[in-house]
């Protein structure tokens, strides 16, 4: 299988429809370091008949290898007077390597390989052999370890580890290489297809508390019956909008020692998280990318948990309600973020074990916390200090990756584990911070 670097900086033949007419230009692949574009000569006119607002599709053969682009929009061009065509440069937000595409690429097999992942694996699938023997003459053992599994109604998922070795005459190197494989029960649109695998690797996020990313991607596609000769292929995805941000490597907050005898249940629970409240992972997302710090990701965070409350704890939020409120059962108490906060922090604190007299404190803490920004009345709200915005996105960081671990299924000894780890071993201290905040106000 042929890879990116293979059709860069040389010259092929490429195709694209233009008025419903396939046109022919010659042009090159290049690497910009910020992404890939297609320089190329196109006659004038034919690009005086471009939409420039409707993306277009791509395909082409450079040195023998087959590539489309897809979602392809022009970036720039250059004209002289005299010549009949024209410099462009076009800018593809997807680009496959081993298969020419002129009509919609369905895929019926995708899988992804996101090195990070091997600190999600509780062991290795290779193990060191210290005492050699002729009877016993291997350095490696192999411990064939259990595929983690799943069915749902769009297809079969796999998650596991194999590995691949390289040899010289010098070194012989085993690299070990974590696989998402994603078999779908009927072709998807090649963008649709990867949705699905981005949402595998989206509640992975969750139990990395990180950013992962959507790496060495691979799709098996069959053409289309009009095709002659139809057979399957393998073919690579390069999405050409790759993210520049730091990977730790650590163990994850969440291994598979916790989750892999169950995972058809976790992965099912949280396809309809994932379904019913879409924006909870869109704004952690916002957060493990670094796009989102200190107010922005106060603010994502308390927006994710009032989300979660809204979809799921409507009922339950109405008694707190009615009880700080001290509304009659006859009427409808009035509902602020200080009640659905402390009817989340209830609801965890077998796992968070705080102090049951202080939550409401807490919560009213970091809803006047929220207040203060949203509506920026100086008047009722104080601003929060540096050491309290921390303490707040610390406690409501641990609070929502709690969440999703709660309704995913996760036991609570290991949401509780979490608070023992480095990122939150000072969970406690912030709670006091937030407590120490609205006893100050208060007093005032």
């Amino acid at each position: 299988m042929e890879d990116l670097g293979k059709v860069l900086n040389c010259i092929g033949d490429f195709f694209c429809y233009i008025s419903d007419r396939v046109v022919s230009f010659p042009g090159t692949l290049n690497d910009t370091k910020k992404n890939i574009v297609l320089q190329c000569k196109m006659e004038v006119e034919w690009y005086q008949k471009i939409d420039h607002y409707s993306p277009l599709n791509m395909w082409g053969n450079v040195n023998g290898i087959p590539v489309s682009l897809l979602n392809v929009y022009l970036y720039s061009g250059t004209h002289r007077h005299e010549g009949t065509c024209i410099a462009l440069t076009f800018d593809p937000s997807e680009i496959v390597i081993g298969r020419s595409y002129s009509t919609e690429i369905q895929v019926s097999q995708m899988s992804v390989s996101i090195s990070a992942l091997n600190y999600m694996f509780s062991s290795s699938p290779l193990q060191s052999v210290y005492n050699i023997s002729k009877d016993h003459p291997s350095v490696l053992n192999y411990t064939f370890p259990s595929i983690i599994e799943a069915d749902d109604r769009c297809g079969h998922l796999r998650i596991y580890q194999t590995f691949k070795h390289e040899w010289t005459h010098n070194n012989i190197s085993y690299k070990i290489l974590p696989l998402i494989e994603y078999r779908f029960h009927h072709p998807l649109e090649i963008m649709d297809a990867v949705a699905k695998i981005a949402a595998v690797r989206n509640l992975f996020t969750f139990f990395a508390n990180h950013y992962l990313p959507l790496e060495n991607i691979l799709f098996e596609s069959a053409r289309s019956e009009s095709e002659e000769n139809s057979t399957s292929c393998d073919c690579i995805l390069y999405l050409n909008r790759e993210e520049n941000i730091p990977t730790p490597q650590e163990p994850f907050l969440i291994t598979t020692a916790i989750f892999s005898e169950k995972f058809e249940m976790v992965w099912n629970r949280w396809l309809q998280i994932y379904e019913e409240a879409t924006y909870i992972s869109t704004l952690f997302y916002e957060i493990v990318c670094n796009r989102s710090t200190r107010v922005n990701r106060f603010l994502n965070l308390s927006q994710a948990i009032e989300v979660y409350s809204n979809r799921y704890r409507k009922e339950t939020v109405v008694e707190i309600a009615r009880m700080r409120e001290r509304t009659r059962k006859d009427k409808k108490p009035p509902m602020h973020l200080n009640h659905r906060l402390e009817d989340i922090f209830l609801l965890l604190n077998p796992c968070l074990e705080i102090e049951e007299s202080k939550i409401s404190i807490i919560a009213k803490s970091l809803a006047d916390m929220r207040n203060f920004f949203t509506h920026y009345d100086k008047t009722k709200y104080i601003e929060p200090s540096y050491q309290e915005m921390l303490a707040a996105c610390h406690v409501l960081e641990l609070v929502l990756l709690a969440i999703i671990y709660y309704e995913i299924g996760i036991p609570g000894e290991h949401i509780k584990a979490c608070k023992e780890r480095i990122e939150f071993q000072r969970f406690d201290e912030f709670i006091e911070v937030l407590i120490a905040r609205k006893r100050l106000m208060l007093n005032e």
